[in-house]
């Protein structure tokens, strides 16, 4: 399955990046959460009950930031070389492993220390800062989608505590489209 997720999230890049140019990030977003919605909506009507959760504004706020973060995914896939906007990608775990030390109180051990240095030392070899300290922007919008990321799984975390998946995934959805038709508008 993980496979599948990693050859999907390639696809998805890969296709956005076709679509850059064409076609503005918002609408993007806007598109990709409606056509999850669709997919959704069924398990929605025959289970109405996931709908129930005490998350309401935390369900806003995290679907707002997972929309930021896709639109600075999708900037950077526009934008950047493809293989290195994936490879900032990657520091989402990165983040999310400060993250969860800082906000969740996980134990912050030598070997996550040693990760945590190897990964911003590897993200710092795809990044290339110039002499001039001159760095691509469409790599800061793919490392600035990361840290969001990784800001939503912390919240997914505190949030699964009383919300099954499929409660967040159908608010996500559900809160995602019209936040999305905003900008996309």
């Amino acid at each position: 399955y993980v496979a599948l997720a990693a050859a999907l999230a390639a696809a998805d890049a890969a296709v956005i990046r076709l679509l850059a140019g064409e076609v503005h990030p918002f609408v993007i977003g806007f598109f990709r959460s409606v056509f999850g919605l669709a997919v959704i909506l069924p398990l929605i009507a025959t289970r109405p009950h996931i709908l129930k959760s005490g998350y309401r504004f935390q369900h806003v706020s995290r679907a707002a930031l997972k929309l930021a973060a896709l639109v600075c995914y999708f900037v950077a896939f526009a934008a950047a070389p493809l293989a290195d906007a994936m490879a900032i990608m990657f520091m989402t775990p990165i983040f999310l492993m400060i993250g969860a030390w800082l906000w969740l109180g996980e134990a912050f051990t030598l070997t996550k220390l040693f990760a945590v240095v190897t990964g911003f030392l590897g993200a710092l070899v795809i990044i290339q800062p110039g002499a001039a300290g001159v760095v691509a922007p469409a790599l800061l919008f793919a490392l600035g989608g990361s840290a969001l990321q990784a800001l939503v799984q912390l919240m997914l975390k505190r949030m699964s505590d009383k919300d099954n998946t499929e409660t967040l995934v159908a608010w996500n959805l559900i809160v995602t489209v019209p936040l999305a038709a905003v900008p996309a508008l």
